[in-house]
């Protein structure tokens, strides 16, 4: 059973795409946390409502929440699963393995220096992301550390359209690659 969870930094624009197209090559069920929470809080469920009241209120939904939303959402899990967006901070990895959901394999697609540059998609934002991607690294650097030691810890350049990443992706998550 494959557990792989896809990462991206902001600007990739094609990555869940590919992550869906992973998951859909390894018949695995694909998670995108943005996607969980949206529909948890249109459909107004327990974990919808509870996050609405922070949202309402105008505050960050807890880490503590979203964990044990990606738990419950990972156990009802029947097989394997790429799992996108999450985690995103040491912490919420830990939560991960904690509750026995530790990804056997995570990628994380970035941008290029010349993709950023030269990616007609990418015009409109290319005198902020420069910055965004600086503080996104270093915010991300110590979950990155934390999957290198473990020897679960990828990176793939996010060139070309989702078909591109996702054969990349498809490449380092099928089981037995060579990694």
């Amino acid at each position: 059973m494959r557990r792989v969870a896809v990462i991206s930094e902001p600007g990739v624009i094609d990555a869940l795409g590919a992550a869906s197209a992973l998951g859909e090559a390894l018949g695995l069920e694909v998670i995108s946390v943005g996607n969980l929470v949206r529909e948890e809080v249109q459909r107004s469920t327990h974990w919808g409502q509870r996050i609405s009241e922070h949202l309402q209120a105008g505050e960050l939904v807890p880490a503590d929440l979203i964990a044990d939303l990606m738990a419950e959402t990972l156990t009802k899990t029947c097989g394997g699963w790429v799992l996108f967006g999450y985690p995103r901070t040491v912490p919420q990895a830990e939560q991960l393995a904690e509750h026995g959901h530790g990804p056997d394999t995570v990628v994380e697609v970035v941008l290029t220096e010349h993709q950023i540059d030269h990616d007609r998609r990418l015009a409109e934002r290319r005198h902020v992301l420069k910055e965004t991607l600086a503080q996104h690294r270093q915010k991300i650097a110590p979950l990155q550390a934390f999957y290198r030691d473990r020897g679960a810890f990828h990176t793939l350049e996010a060139f070309g359209y989702f078909e591109d990443i996702a054969a990349q992706l498809v490449a380092v998550a099928s089981p037995g690659s060579q990694r």
